[in-house]
């Protein structure tokens, strides 16, 4: 819940104020309108599929929420290996 709760108020701030720019993507266009926000006992919110037996998906709006929490954080502590080592091709 405290990793996404931010992320995810701050993502539907954007939403609503057209800050999030997704090219007309139809799929996360879809999605956003069948995620739904699930709030605990704190106040804290998260991104919930509207149903538990429903087939609406919501997969590409959590995993734009998680990516904005990490961007959120500042912190290098998700360092990709490519920034160390660079793109390894295969053979």
């Amino acid at each position: 819940w405290r990793n996404l709760a931010d992320a995810t108020g701050e993502f539907e701030r954007l939403i609503t104020q057209a800050g999030i720019h997704h090219n007309s993507n139809p799929v996360l266009s879809w999605q956003a309108q069948n995620v739904a926000v699930k709030r605990d006992l704190d106040g804290l919110i998260r991104p919930v599929k509207p149903g538990r037996d429903d087939a609406r998906k919501v997969d590409g709006i959590v995993a734009s929420i998680m990516a904005l929490a990490l961007a959120l954080r500042g912190d290098d502590v998700y360092r990709s290996v490519y920034e160390d080592r660079g793109f390894v091709p295969f053979d």
